[in-house]
């Protein structure tokens, strides 16, 4: 909600729990819905409101399985109503600037991006049951943080043409959801890549991405507890990411997806992360999960 209250445009209407969604969607002085619900709830509320004509912003992962994902996209895209996934990476300025010298040609010809991101969950942390732990609720550390690294890893190098992976969890772990998952990646473009997340090393966090080219390279890291806090490396300098004191570090970037949604509302014109692009991180998800 702090995102949609920086907007001008945007009035925070109400707020609904699981158990009074359906009169929310269909009231008449609500324009627009945001969905923060566990993903295999997501797309009943999801499609109730398109239904009514209501544009969509939506958490990642979009749903608990490709079906559910596939009807969300032939929904929103039927409805020709403004649908958007809350996938933040790329809206941070370091992603950005990796992005852009990228294009620039900065690396020479990209060869190769390998992701890695290993942190200790609150979840296993506490032994606590959630959504996060259950495979069946859209759960399992994949879909919960590799959803994020598999949008961003296509918004570096393009569609994913094929996946080889080993998704695993240990043998005396009481939940049903993953907990390391490894990803060997082809991109259509031809590059290729590596992806790690784990949910359940007790270990200091650390997350890092990695572009090599043919004239050098680039490399994102962080290695605090703020899951925005990114240092750009490259040959020429060392950058970070701006935070804002006395502000959720997820804000500012939640609010430029927040502000091209409105703007989709207002001008008909779409944006991204849409629902298009949830749906092809399921595929993703579904392709290493079997």
């Amino acid at each position: 909600m702090p995102a949609f209250r920086r907007d001008d445009r945007c009035e925070v209407t109400a707020v609904a729990t699981s158990k009074d969604w359906k009169e929310l969607v269909t009231r008449s002085d609500v324009d627009a819905i945001a969905i923060a619900t566990p993903p295999i709830y997501q797309p009943a509320i999801a499609l109730a409101a398109l239904s009514s004509g209501k544009p969509v912003f939506a958490e990642k992962p979009l749903a608990a399985t490709i079906a559910d994902a596939e009807k969300l996209v032939s929904a929103a895209e039927s409805a020709g109503l403004a649908n958007v996934v809350d996938f933040l990476f790329p809206e941070l300025t370091v992603f950005a600037k990796a992005k852009a010298l990228m294009s620039q040609g900065y690396i020479g010809t990209p060869l190769h991006i390998a992701a890695e991101w290993i942190f200790w969950s609150f979840d296993h942390r506490e032994n606590v049951t959630t959504w996060r732990t259950d495979a069946r609720s859209g759960g399992g550390a994949l879909a919960h943080v590799g959803s994020h690294m598999i949008y961003y890893l296509q918004w570096f190098f393009g569609p994913i043409a094929s996946v080889t992976a080993r998704v695993t969890k240990p043998s005396d772990y009481r939940h049903s959801g993953d907990t390391i998952a490894t990803l060997m990646l082809s991109f259509e473009s031809g590059t290729s890549g590596t992806m790690t997340v784990s949910s359940g090393t007790p270990t200091t966090p650390r997350h890092s991405v990695q572009i090599l080219g043919t004239n050098g390279s680039l490399i994102l890291s962080n290695t605090s507890g703020s899951p925005i806090s990114f240092t750009l490396q490259h040959k020429d300098c060392v950058m970070s990411e701006p935070e804002q004191s006395g502000v959720d570090c997820r804000v500012p970037a939640a609010s430029r997806i927040v502000q091209r949604f409105i703007d989709w509302i207002v001008t008909g014109v779409p944006t991204r992360p849409s629902f298009r692009d949830g749906y092809d991180v399921q595929r993703v998800i579904q392709s290493a999960c079997g």
